[in-house]
């Protein structure tokens, strides 16, 4: 071996051994606070959570997880707020996500049944009245984009180690020290995958109430029922032949702040 390929070796041997000293503190981190929901640990650094990307981060915790539900719970903003561990003698996964509408059930129902290893007793959906508008605005990703993702060759160990998770790492981090949010966003999370309203005060709350109804009513967004809505859940029930399929409603009017 000539010099230069000596000398070429020893650079790149460098350069790995530094670079493996620079990562493991960023992995490290990120595997303690787990903004992305890879893990299971529970700790003092982690338990106020951010839902920034709720669907990756609820596949992975459906992936990652490692348990068996006899139950799931699919829904838009609204039903997320249910606690799924306050169904009794269920054990419930609530897969609910900001904006999911009926054409992402299907996709996010077969990958958690694959998951499970067995058909659900019961399936639980949020159903609102906007998901009914032939207009609506669907996610940018389908839920293939989430589980493949999950699914993906040392996606757990990439993610560890990302700057990215380390922005989110830093800031749930700094939340579960103060025990409450530093960050704004509509909800925030628990180690439980149950959704907690940020707390306000009753000035704040009515104001909230107060614009919202006022928005409500200056949008002049058009309406139209899309009668494919139904045919979608005759789909799933036909599909599903096994589980009960259960629908809820809920009021647009109901304040989900406390």
């Amino acid at each position: 071996m000539n010099v230069y390929k000596k000398w070429l070796l020893k650079v790149l041997a460098a350069f790995l051994i530094l670079g493996c000293l620079f990562a493991m503190p960023i992995a490290v981190f990120n595997y303690t606070a787990d903004p992305l929901w890879l893990f299971q640990h529970k700790n003092e650094w982690n338990d106020v959570q951010q839902g920034f990307n709720e669907r990756q981060q609820k596949v992975n915790k459906l992936k990652y997880g490692e348990e068996e539900y006899d139950a799931l719970l699919l829904g838009s903003s609204r039903s997320t707020y249910i606690n799924q561990h306050d169904f009794e003698d269920l054990k419930v996964f609530n897969f609910a996500v900001s904006s999911m509408y009926v054409e992402e059930y299907k996709g996010y129902i077969d990958y958690a049944k694959e998951i499970n290893g067995k058909p659900f007793e019961y399936i639980f959906l949020g159903l609102d009245f906007f998901a009914t508008n032939k207009y609506r605005e669907l996610a940018e990703e389908k839920p293939e984009f989430y589980t493949e993702q999950a699914d993906s060759y040392l996606y757990r160990i990439k993610s560890t180690a990302s700057f990215d998770t380390l922005k989110k790492s830093i800031s749930v981090y700094q939340s579960s020290k103060k025990n409450k949010p530093v960050f704004i966003d509509h909800r925030f999370y628990n180690r439980e995958n149950v959704a907690l309203p940020f707390p306000v005060d009753d000035e704040l709350r009515q104001a909230r109430i107060e614009t919202n109804i006022y928005q409500f009513f200056q949008n002049n967004e058009p309406y139209e029922y899309d009668p494919k809505v139904i045919e979608m859940l005759n789909q799933l029930k036909a599909e599903n032949p096994k589980t009960k399929l259960l629908s809820t409603r809920h009021p647009l009017h109901f304040p989900v702040w406390s």
